[in-house]
């Protein structure tokens, strides 16, 4: 997969010593060629979202890096785990 798009908001900011989780997950996959993926940051010592941001990925071949199919072993891998809005 590579990477096409990303788009980030920066919401506040982390200091030196913050403790930080991330948390991603895949929010749309096509089965045939696009997939995107959802990102959260949250500082941990007032559970506040700091960043929140989308990556959009096409497959590619490895050899060409040109667009192809997905493979079945990427639709099943990356499935979807929170339902689609819109």
């Amino acid at each position: 997969m590579a990477a096409v798009r990303h788009e980030i908001d920066y919401l506040s900011s982390a200091f030196l010593d913050d403790e930080i989780v991330v948390y991603n997950w895949l929010s749309v996959n096509d089965e045939r060629l696009r997939c995107s993926r959802l990102f959260q940051m949250i500082r941990l010592g007032d559970s506040r979202t700091i960043l929140r941001a989308r990556s959009d990925y096409v497959c590619t071949n490895l050899t060409t890096g040109r667009p192809t199919r997905m493979p079945n072993e990427f639709k099943t891998g990356y499935k979807v785990t929170i339902p689609r809005s819109g």
